[in-house]
């Protein structure tokens, strides 16, 4: 099967993937197998891959843009509750405090360990007047049931990380009053937390240490006593809350690149400390979200924007760095098109070529296929493995796509298996649904999405029902260093393929099994008394759902049964009323002088008529008469004498028996006779399965007395 590029299909700017047979060397996208056989130019059912550039990364790798953003440790978010004090609150002290186990800070005489052993008194003296403090407000009231909300919002508190003299502590945000404002000529230094400004005394890692030994202690210390009218207020436990970052496990090296890690943490995520009075505590700290930058090296001292670019350089990210491994899920979220790419492998791009097959077979789904075999194994309910090559060939109108081997590995991903509604029509769509954090994306991974895998190891999905599905998907291209990765180019990427209603799942006639119908099931020639003709409600309703604007994009399989129903000439006229008695069928000739017994005349010349000389005619029922042995007049033929004339009849109905809505065949040959009716067909919206809309008026006995039925 070749794979050629076609320009403008299936919409204008676009190069859609088509199929084509092996031997097929003139390339005319009409007569593609991924083309309905009733091709329609307005009705877009076109089975075929396309892959889109986000302009972003493609930006980032023509101009070569980089990062240009500082490292910095930030406070997004720090709220603080009422614990469930039922009255006025006062003398609240507020005091956030920030080091890591390795400093000495303020009066701690020797590096701190803050686990689960600690004693309340142990970390009050952790704490007290040390100089890592970077929030205080003393002496507040709250009224009942208020909070402290959020008291650091969006700060900058440390900067520069790797600064020779030190990072700097950036002060010029509300809500620490206990610290000078910076000067542009003389800024203030962060000291104490970090002494001599390094963690570990080393570079270029700076304050951070990513060996395992750092744990970076964010400290909240909450107190306040409750206040009661013509009462002694009650003295309310301190509380301090220790939340704690590793180094190695939270943050992304240096050493590999850097970069930002969001760091969410609740109530529950800390070490509680608690006493000092004897009621419970006031305050809780019931949000804190940090953000931590640590990229060493944030751009080239000689490099500058080019122009063309400035307007989009603040969305440039830090460069990105995934380890393989245990760690790959907790890490992948980090990746994004955003990303600055330090791998040297920017110019090569590729195109990705879709494999889609039912599992453990050749039959591409990107194909329309005609013969009953075939429909019948490309059908659902089924099992569908997604798969890439890649190509490089230089993209332009009527290009086969040859599989080369590809310079860097590829990876890929599902976002949607079948995006109906095209939820995902632009990279600003796919960037949204990113999960944010492991725990979603292992929910997204229950769903059979975003299960990352290279090429030549295809995703499989299960698919219950039939019609055209729109797989939506995400590659990018990476390189390696030791057992990292660095995804380079990306590509979102539209693989439309159809899945056919297989033979026994075809809509038929209840009465012989088979599933309910919205237009009349007819596969093969079959006979047929009365009928519905051009004019029937049938007919019409057909026409007018075709040319009634309902038929969407998907609807192949409700567009196949009303093209059908239309062009089907073999349901003969309707027949508004007649009696109808019996039907036989013999598979070999019997002219009515065998089956009524009739002599021909003397002469040998011609038969007796029904009318002769004399009131009643040659037969008058009683010089001349038909035998009353005939089959003719027997009500079934299994009561006739002539084995060879039972033998040969292949089917009887008797018309007065009917069971539901069908009529058995009392041959013995298990055929039925199945009664059809006029009736309505109906539409009512794009992309919804069509259905009957009136009720099915089948033929039924009349009560008549003087008449066969």
């Amino acid at each position: 099967m070749k794979k050629v590029i076609f320009k403008d299909k299936p919409e204008a700017n676009s190069f859609g993937q088509y199929n084509f047979s092996d031997d097929e060397t003139n390339y005319i996208h009409t007569d593609s197998n991924s083309v309905p056989i009733r091709y329609d130019k307005f009705s877009d059912k076109d089975l075929y891959t396309t892959a889109v550039d986000n302009n972003l990364n493609k930006d980032i790798i023509d101009g070569g843009l980089q990062y240009n953003k500082d490292s910095y440790i930030s406070i997004d978010k720090l709220m603080i509750k009422n614990a469930g004090v039922n009255h006025d609150v006062t003398r609240i002290n507020t005091h956030v405090y920030i080091f890591d186990n390795l400093s000495t800070p303020g009066t701690i005489e020797a590096a701190v360990t803050i686990d689960e052993n600690s004693t309340y008194p142990e970390v009050l003296d952790y704490i007290q007047d040390s100089d890592a403090n970077i929030y205080s407000r003393t002496g507040q009231h709250k009224d009942e049931g208020t909070h402290l909300d959020n008291i650091i919002n969006g700060a900058t508190i440390l900067s520069g990380l790797y600064n020779d003299s030190g990072p700097v502590y950036d002060g010029n945000w509300s809500y620490a009053p206990d610290w000078p404002s910076p000067s542009a000529d003389e800024p203030t230094y962060f000291s104490g937390s970090f002494t001599g400004g390094t963690m570990t005394g080393g570079t270029p890692t700076g304050i951070f240490n990513f060996d395992g030994t750092q744990t970076i202690y964010v400290i909240v210390f909450t107190s306040g006593d409750e206040e009661i009218k013509y009462w002694p207020d009650t003295d309310r436990r301190n509380r301090i809350h220790v939340f704690r970052i590793n180094t190695e496990t939270d943050l992304i090296d240096a050493e590999v690149g850097g970069g930002v890690s969001q760091l969410p943490f609740e109530y529950g995520d800390a070490l509680i400390f608690e006493g000092g009075g004897d009621a419970a505590p006031a305050w809780k700290v019931t949000d804190l979200q940090l953000t931590i930058n640590t990229i060493y090296s944030t751009s080239d001292d000689e490099y500058t924007t080019p122009e063309q670019y400035q307007s989009i350089i603040a969305s440039v990210t830090p460069p990105v760095k995934v380890e393989l491994g245990e760690n790959f899920n907790s890490q992948i979220l980090r990746i994004n098109p955003s990303a600055q790419i330090s791998s040297e492998e920017t110019l090569y791009n590729y195109t990705p070529v879709s494999k889609t097959n039912i599992l453990g077979s050749q039959y591409d789904l990107q194909n329309y296929y005609t013969s009953d075999e075939e429909r019948q194994v490309a059908s659902a309910p089924t099992q569908v493995s997604l798969d890439f090559e890649i190509s490089t060939d230089s993209v332009s109108n009527e290009t086969e796509l040859t599989s080369t081997s590809p310079t860097l590995g590829h990876m890929f991903y599902v976002i949607s298996w079948d995006d109906m509604d095209n939820k995902f029509k632009t990279w600003d769509d796919v960037i949204d649904d990113i999960p944010e954090d492991e725990v979603k994306l292992l929910e997204k991974q229950q769903d059979n999405l975003y299960i990352f895998n290279d090429i030549n190891t295809p995703l499989i999905n299960n698919y219950q029902t039939s019609g055209i599905k729109t797989i939506k998907s995400v590659m990018f291209s990476y390189d390696t260093t030791d057992n990292t990765i660095e995804p380079v180019r990306w590509k979102l990427i539209t693989t439309r393929i159809f899945l056919d209603i297989p033979v026994n799942q075809y809509p038929d006639f209840g009465e012989v099994g088979g599933s309910d119908y919205t237009t009349i099931p007819w596969p093969h020639t079959t006979p047929v008394i009365g009928g519905t003709d051009e004019d029937s409600k049938y007919k019409i309703s057909i026409q007018d759902t075709l040319s009634g604007g309902k038929i969407g994009n998907t609807d192949i399989i409700d567009q196949t049964f009303l093209i059908d129903a239309n062009e089907n000439d073999e349901l003969g006229q309707s027949i508004r009323k007649f009696d109808l008695e019996q039907v036989r069928y013999f598979n070999s000739s019997y002219d009515m002088t065998s089956l009524l017994g009739i002599s021909i005349t003397t002469d040998g010349t011609d038969f007796y008529p029904h009318t002769d000389n004399g009131e009643f005619g040659h037969w008058n029922g009683e010089t001349n008469s038909f035998s009353e042995e005939t089959s003719v007049g027997e009500i079934f033929i299994s009561d006739n004498s002539d084995a060879t004339l039972k033998e040969d009849c292949k089917l009887e109905l008797n018309c007065g028996n009917l069971t539901g809505k069908s009529v058995v065949d009392l041959s013995g040959n298990s055929n039925k006779g199945l009664l059809i009716g006029d009736y309505k067909v109906k539409k009512t919206r794009k992309n919804r399965p069509m259905r009957r809309d009136s009720f099915i008026k089948i033929p039924k006995k009349n009560r008549n007395r003087n008449g066969a039925l």
